[in-house]
C-alpha cells in the first residue's frame, strides 16, 4: 500500500499522510539508552531549524530512558516523529511494561517534570500487545 500510494502512507495502520507541511521521521532502535541518546541527537538535527529542538530531542532522549528503566529485557521501541512547524508529535511504540504518564506513583522520577512542562499532552494506550505513548508538544 505504501508504494502504491508514492509514500503518502505510513505507520502500522497505513495513515495517510494529509499535511503537506509535515515532515516526519520513522526510528526503529535497540532496547538501551546508548541508542536513546543517539536518537536524541538525529532528532535534534532533524528538527534543526526550530528552537525547539532541544525541547523535543530532550523528551524523546526521557521517555527513552524512562522505557528502558521500567524494562528490564526490552528488544526495541519503534519512535515516529511528525514535526510541521506548529506542532511536534512523538509516537513510541514497544513491547513489556507499559506504563501510565498519569500515574505518579508509576512515573515517579525526574521525568515527570520534564516532560510535563516540555509537553501539553502525553498519553497512553495499548495497541495490538504494544505500549504506545503519544506526546504532542506545541511550539
Amino acid at each position: 500500500m505504501n508504494k502504491k500510494t508514492n509514500r503518502q502512507c505510513s505507520g502500522l495502520f497505513l495513515r495517510m499522510n494529509d499535511n503537506q507541511n509535515e515532515k516526519m521521521r520513522e526510528y526503529t532502535i535497540s532496547g538501551n539508552k546508548k541508542d536513546g541518546a543517539y536518537l536524541s541527537n538525529q532528532v535534534r538535527e532533524f528538527i534543526s531549524c526550530d528552537k525547539s529542538a532541544l525541547y523535543v530531542s530532550s523528551a524523546v532522549e526521557e521517555m527513552i530512558v524512562h522505557i528502558v528503566d521500567m524494562n528490564d529485557d526490552l528488544e526495541w521501541i519503534d519512535v515516529i516523529i511528525r514535526y510541521n512547524g506548529e506542532y511536534t508529535v512523538i509516537s513510541m511504540k514497544y513491547s513489556g511494561i507499559g506504563y501510565n504518564t498519569n500515574d505518579d506513583s508509576n512515573f515517579n522520577c525526574e521525568n515527570t517534570g520534564i516532560l510535563s512542562s516540555i509537553s501539553d499532552s502525553i498519553d497512553n494506550s495499548q495497541i495490538l500487545g504494544l505500549n504506545n505513548i503519544v506526546m504532542t508538544i506545541k511550539m
